[in-house]
């Protein structure tokens, strides 16, 4: 198994397939259960910065594997999935994960942190931000979208708060151009937010639209900002979630802007 988890220190892509595909059957494989368990960290990792090689076939094999570990990791739903929400036997808290993997807690924070960070350069006019980015962002969002907040008790000796990854989902929601990464986004958001971290982060967007609003009521704002405030009560309203005053807000300052788009 180590030398197999060691395929992209060799520097031979097609080496590196064979030994990805290898181990995506371990880890598919029922007989072998228990066996891959002590790997499932180091493999993680492995997959993770595999799925942004500028290789097309070495990241198609990342994402199998991927795709291998999270079905090990959190289990078949028992529907097929037809939304990016996680139905909940499917999900884990974040202790019930990183208490697991608790190496992969810093790998998350500052692979986030490195996608966001290239967000930043390319709003000052630096090309930093580009496809390793866009491929990166997939299985980070998909496994936070498996993640749920830790309800912390007097017996926890340890918590992984989910808190410090809302300010880099939030960054990816409003600015990052692809359509789809928002939308993981905004569902990662939802999964991992406590109520009173979402009612901030919806108090935060309406304080937002406010500053740019212009006399005649509308947005200075740009698209992608708007889109995600769409994103956001879209995905609010399909989990039945119980509406707040700033949901009310920004439902009304939606339809405002659709009203002015169709004069």
């Amino acid at each position: 198994m180590r030398q197999l988890l060691a395929c992209s220190e060799r520097q031979n892509s097609e080496l590196e397939i064979h030994c990805i595909n290898v181990l995506r059957f371990l880890f598919m494989h029922s007989k072998f259960a228990e066996l891959v368990l002590p790997h499932i960290e180091c493999a993680f990792r492995l997959t993770i910065n595999g799925s942004s090689s500028e290789i097309w076939q070495v990241r198609n094999a990342h994402t199998q594997l991927f795709a291998a570990l999270i079905k090990r990791i959190f289990g078949t739903p028992a529907v097929e999935r037809r939304t990016l929400h996680i139905e909940t036997r499917c999900k884990q808290t974040s202790n019930e994960f990183f208490k697991r993997y608790p190496s992969l807690y810093e790998f998350f924070l500052s692979q986030m942190a490195y996608i966001s960070d290239g967000l930043a350069e390319k709003n000052n006019k630096i090309p930093q931000f580009g496809c390793k980015h866009l491929f990166l962002s997939f299985p980070l969002l998909i496994t936070l979208t498996h993640l749920r907040p830790h309800i912390s008790s007097l017996n926890d000796d340890f918590h992984y708060s989910l808190q410090p990854f809302l300010p880099n989902l939030l960054i990816l929601l409003l600015y990052i151009p692809a359509y789809s990464i928002r939308a993981l986004a905004s569902a990662a958001i939802m999964s991992i937010s406590k109520d009173s971290e979402l009612e901030r982060i919806l108090n935060w967007l309406f304080i937002q639209i406010t500053k740019h609003s212009t006399f005649n009521g509308t947005s200075n704002v740009s698209q992608n900002f708007v889109s995600a405030i769409q994103l956001l009560l879209s995905h609010i309203n399909e989990l039945k979630l119980s509406v707040s005053e700033s949901v009310e807000k920004l439902s009304v300052w939606i339809n405002q802007q659709k009203l002015f788009l169709n004069c």
